[in-house]
């Protein structure tokens, strides 16, 4: 089971919002991480058929096309409130041409996948925000596809919310391909291996997320400042990738470049890692 990207190119009117991507997948999690109108989005819609590259082209196994093998939680979704989460299921399975003798134990395996079993017969409008992402994810599992596709599947949920969906996904990716964009660098730490980052529409990194971190190590530094007001001067004339407050100083994690001490290689974040794949261009 493998997705091969070849070359995909989407050009807009006044936006070139994917250059030339290549990319290659097999069973397993992939995170997918860039920052707002980075290409994500795009890319997702070309691999669902939404829209159609400029060029390039996508294959499964070697054919061009995912057809009916991808299932796809877009970044906004929603259901008529008044539908029921099991009538939910049900109508995305009749769409995807499921036997309708089998779309009742679809729905219970479903259901029980994504912990919602106690809400089937719940209005959608009554959900909880964690639970209507939960109900996306539910509808996108529909028929079992071989490749699942989710855009900010934890977005606007609390950590507890984030945890439950965190466990689906990665259950499913057991013996699947899945895709999964975030703004959440820690929902990528946790649970991927490995991942791409875009940005302005060009890939700028596929592989290992400890790879990533490794390749980091001797590019990130960490320098200290004792006041506020010391870190903020610095802040305005120089790059700062993260910082915290550590006892009574300010800890910022910046570009080796300027001068500070080495971070201790145990200590890069993938956080840290991703800000230094696109600042280094």
């Amino acid at each position: 089971m493998i997705i091969s990207i070849n070359g995909v190119t989407k050009v807009y009117p006044r936006k070139t919002a994917l250059d030339n991507i290549t990319a290659e997948f097999t069973s397993g999690l992939y995170g997918v991480l860039g920052k707002n109108g980075a290409g994500k989005s795009t890319l997702f819609k070309i691999m669902t058929g939404l829209i159609t590259p400029t060029s390039g082209t996508i294959e499964f196994d070697g054919k061009v096309g995912l057809g009916n093998r991808v299932g796809y939680l877009p970044q906004e979704f929603g259901f008529p409130g008044f539908l029921e989460v099991e009538d939910i299921i049900q109508q995305i399975a009749v769409m995807r041409g499921i036997d309708k003798k089998e779309i009742p134990q679809i729905i219970d395996s479903i259901l029980n996948q994504v912990n919602l079993q106690p809400q089937r017969k719940s209005k959608f409008e009554s959900l909880s925000g964690g639970m209507k992402r939960r109900v996306g994810i539910a509808q996108a599992l529909v028929g079992e596809p071989d490749v699942l596709i989710l855009d900010e599947p934890t977005a606007g949920v609390d950590p507890v919310e984030r945890v439950a969906i965190r466990s689906i996904v990665n259950d499913y990716a057991q013996n699947h391909i899945v895709l999964l964009s975030t703004h959440i660098i820690s929902d990528v730490e946790l649970i991927c291996e490995n991942l791409l980052i875009l940005d302005d529409g060009q890939l700028k990194y596929q592989g290992s997320v400890n790879e990533l971190i490794s390749a980091a190590q001797e590019h990130v530094s960490t320098r200290t400042f004792d006041a506020v007001e010391s870190f903020d001067q610095y802040l305005r004339e120089n790059r700062v990738y993260a910082f915290r407050r550590v006892g009574g100083h300010i800890e910022a994690t910046v570009p080796s470049s300027s001068g500070a001490e080495h971070i201790p290689a145990e200590n890069v974040s993938l956080e840290d890692a991703y800000m230094w794949v696109i600042d280094r261009d």
